[in-house]
């Protein structure tokens, strides 16, 4: 089913819809997604749709009555008012980009603001430089937005029958929280799958309007919840198959009519099929839900177990639960925890003996479902502690950004000390990151270096695996290999070896997300790319551990054909911090790094004094400053080391495409051998 856009003639882009009469094609209905929507009163819009020889036409009309007016950086225009416009030269086609336009309201603001982000595959079409034209004006209740969206960006020949891809979002402000959004419905998702995007014919007269739409979900996993918007209608009602599940009466919103309909959550293994939404028995939509089982899983990764306290004295453990043990319920249905304790030297004990470090091995017994574990440090101090005596001295710096004077910070050090104590003590009471400081620091030998390596958080991750190896709890990682030709026949040569860490997003448990970026994406178009590649795959709600990178690394060399002077150490983001980490612990394992967007510790930086680096960054990173790479960089050329830095001026955090696209970057690994660097020392040559 395609959505057909009408051809329309003498649209002048100027936000005047007079041109436009009553002609083109009508999204009636946005659809807000959250579970229970704004009204449309504080939120709303409609767009028309038409089509000439320069491009697509768009014409948004937004209800919002007091829109943000102030200038944002680009990189931050979907954050504020504005609408999301996708195009793609087919539904589920590569070729893609997306402009996103703010009326542009305030005092200095002349017009619209508007960026656009290229996705297109096609290096022809990425010759064309792409471009938006826009024109606004205010309406009594919110604003008004008319774009052009020029065909020359896709390289399309417009003609009546001519299909494309497209998708419409719009976006309110609220403030420094997540942005309200409306959307035509169901689709969302449009640069990670251009699947998602509604299918649009250019033709000469517009189809029917798109009038009603729903979504579903999950309140607190105590409810099923399906929300109907619709332009016109009295009764709503949800199907399964061909039964009847719920129904209700529309009630009016503004210009729209909007009923919630409440089902019971489905049973574990049972999930519902795709639910039909009719409004007056006409269908308008079906509804799929998310699998209720695997965000029952996510959620429970997420649900916070705790002792309290954490850190505490004598020697009986403290009781132990979830932190929301209502939440756990709804989760899990009826539930219960089974603790094992085990103290420093890793012996299981029933009693907290004598001071200092002690591991929790908590089970989570459902009545129904899979066992789960939790592991937990837990801190016995060596006597109580008389909170109303105790004096904190606070001799600190605070972030700019709260706009304190330092002199007045250094006046009033004493409130600050005060504050702090308590919240010293109240993280004692609720978080097991304060067992797992003073655990570390009570085993600290004076003199010890003061590193993210030799962290009290390292020391606890340390102790954790070594517990885990004991007790048979110790999951390594799964991951992803490439083996160039050649490198699976018996007695193979051996190969140079990359170990690919993947950024945040990819965690979890499929392993399909390693290939989203970096080399594991490159070998799926190159497999004669000369490596092996090994790519890792973090488990969700976690960061890359050295240990388990350690114990990765170990196998993996028995297995495969590896050169043990050409393994090369490389990741972005998240991956890029890993990188840092797993170099500085084990710098003579590697030939050569890349670390992308990330950041490791400059206190450090004389361990990787010997080992190449090339590191990347884009100046424009927003999510991981530049100064993260710059520091570690700055400190390296300090000390004489095989550094070069590569910062992309136009690029945000996204600076891996370009990075590992690079041919040179392959090129320069395969100089480089552990022992035999070829990359200069600082002060010798780049």
């Amino acid at each position: 089913m395609s959505f057909d856009v009408p051809l329309l003639k003498g649209i002048v882009i100027d936000g005047d819809p007079a041109d436009w009469g009553s002609g083109g094609f009508r999204v009636d209905v946005l659809h807000d997604p959250a579970l229970r929507p704004r009204p449309t009163a504080e939120f709303d819009a409609t767009v028309r749709l038409g089509w000439d020889a320069r491009g697509l036409l768009v014409l948004a009309t937004v209800t919002r009555p007091t829109p943000a007016e102030e200038e944002v950086k680009a990189e931050s225009l979907w954050r504020k008012d504005s609408v999301e416009l996708f195009v793609a030269t087919g539904v589920g086609e590569r070729d893609l980009w997306q402009a996103i336009v703010a009326p542009g309201l305030g005092p200095q603001q002349s017009g619209p603001q508007a960026t656009v982000h290229d996705f297109r595959s096609s290096e022809a079409l990425k010759a064309a430089p792409l471009r938006v034209e826009a024109a606004r004006a205010t309406t009594p209740d919110g604003y008004r937005l008319e774009v052009l969206l020029p065909w020359e960006c896709l390289g399309i020949q417009p003609a009546v029958g001519r299909k494309i891809g497209f998708q419409v979002c719009v976006n309110s402000s609220e403030g420094a929280g997540e942005p309200s959004q409306v959307r035509w419905f169901p689709q969302a998702g449009a640069p990670s799958d251009p699947r998602r995007m509604q299918p649009l014919r250019l033709a000469e007269r517009p189809g029917r309007p798109v009038a009603a739409a729903a979504s579903g979900g999950y309140e607190r996993f105590r409810r099923t919840r399906v929300v109907v918007t619709a332009a016109a209608g009295r009764i709503a009602r949800v199907r399964d198959g061909g039964k009847l599940l719920a129904s209700a009466r529309l009630a009016r919103d503004g210009r729209l009519r909007r009923a919630a309909i409440e089902l019971p959550m489905p049973p574990r293994g049972k999930p519902y099929g795709p639910l039909a939404v009719t409004v007056d028995g006409r269908r308008v939509a079906i509804v799929t839900l998310p699998n209720a089982d695997t965000l029952r899983r996510q959620a429970l990764e997420r649900a916070e177990v705790a002792f309290r306290p954490c850190v505490f004295s004598g020697e009986r453990f403290p009781p132990v639960d979830f932190a929301d043990p209502g939440l756990a319920e709804d989760i899990l249905g009826p539930y219960t925890l089974k603790v094992r304790f085990y103290n420093s030297e890793f012996r299981e004990v029933s009693a907290a003996e004598r001071p200092g470090r002690y591991g929790a091995i908590v089970e989570v017994r459902p009545v129904t479902g899979p066992l789960t574990r939790r592991f937990l440090t837990l801190f016995r101090s060596p006597g109580n502690v008389n909170w109303l005596r105790a004096k904190l001295s606070a001799s600190l710096s605070l972030p700019k950004g709260l706009g304190i004077d330092p002199a007045v910070v250094h006046e009033h050090a004493k409130a600050l000390g005060d504050f702090l104590k308590w919240e010293l003590r109240a993280g004692m009471e609720r978080s097991s990151n304060a067992a797992v400081l003073f655990a570390g620091l009570h085993e600290m030998m004076p003199g010890t270096p003061a590193t993210e390596r030799t962290s009290p958080w390292a020391r606890d991750a340390w102790w954790w695996h070594a517990l885990k190896l004991r007790t048979g709890h110790l999951a390594p990682l799964r991951y992803l290999v490439h083996l160039p030709p050649g490198a699976d026949r018996p007695q193979a040569r051996r190969f140079p070896t990359i170990l690919f860490l993947h950024g945040a997003g990819e965690r979890g448990d499929d392993l399909s997300l390693v290939e989203v970026h970096g080399p594991p994406k490159l070998v799926k178009t190159r497999p004669d790319f000369p490596f092996i590649v090994i790519s890792p795959q973090c488990p969700a709600g976690t960061w890359w551990s050295v240990p388990a990178l350690d114990d990765l690394l170990n196998d993996v060399v028995k297995k495969y054909p590896i050169d043990p002077d050409r393994i090369y150490l490389t990741g972005l983001s998240m991956g890029g911090f890993g990188t840092w980490a797993l170099a500085t612990e084990y710098p003579d394992r590697f030939a050569a790094i890349v670390p992308i967007c990330g950041g490791g510790d400059p206190r450090d930086a004389a361990r990787l004094r010997d080992l190449p680096v090339w590191a990347f960054h884009g100046a424009k990173d927003s999510v991981v400053p530049l100064e993260a790479s710059q520091e570690m960089v700055d400190a390296l050329r300090k000390l004489g080391g095989r550094v070069r830095f590569t910062v992309y001026p136009e690029a945000g955090h996204d600076s891996w495409t370009a990075a590992y696209a690079s041919d040179e970057l392959y090129e320069w690994l395969l100089q480089q051998r552990r022992g035999k660097p070829q990359q200069p020392r600082a002060g010798e040559g780049s």
